[in-house]
């Protein structure tokens, strides 16, 4: 289940929005994520971060997670490393989002913080009822 999504752009918002967060037991972002202060932030948390390295990025000793990522990634290719990591999971948050705005708009009514966070709550929940009952079922197509 989705506990938490953010629809950021800049990635310096990346950090202080997963401060905010309680009880993350994975972070899973673009490659706007990819620095080490995020990975240094989920190591005090004890979480797993599932950021795809920039195409740039070098190995550092600062943090060993994010080294064996850009390892992995170079050694399989960026493909394989993004199924192998659950990395995928990203484009069903995605999916969510359009989902959301589709059914329930893409703002919030409410002008109070507590309210739109009463309502935001009320419309997650109605998207995991409907959840429970079933999405369709994505299929690849001419992949094998």
């Amino acid at each position: 289940m989705i506990r938490y999504a953010l629809d950021l752009s800049p990635g310096s918002q990346c950090l202080h929005s997963y401060y905010e967060m309680d009880d993350v037991a994975s972070f899973t972002a673009d490659a706007a994520c990819d620095t080490i202060a995020i990975y240094d932030a989920a190591a005090e948390r004890g979480a797993k971060v599932i950021v795809p390295p920039r195409v740039s990025a070098t190995r550092s000793t600062r943090s060993g997670a994010r080294d064996r990522t850009v390892r992995r990634v170079r050694k399989v290719d960026r493909r394989r490393w993004k199924k192998e990591s659950g990395y995928y999971q990203q484009a069903r948050v995605e999916n969510i989002f359009f989902r959301y705005k589709s059914l329930i708009g893409g703002r919030l009514r409410t002008r109070h913080p507590d309210a739109q966070r009463r309502e935001a709550t009320i419309a997650c929940n109605i998207l995991n009822r409907m959840a429970e009952f079933g999405w369709p079922e994505p299929v690849a197509i001419g992949s094998g």
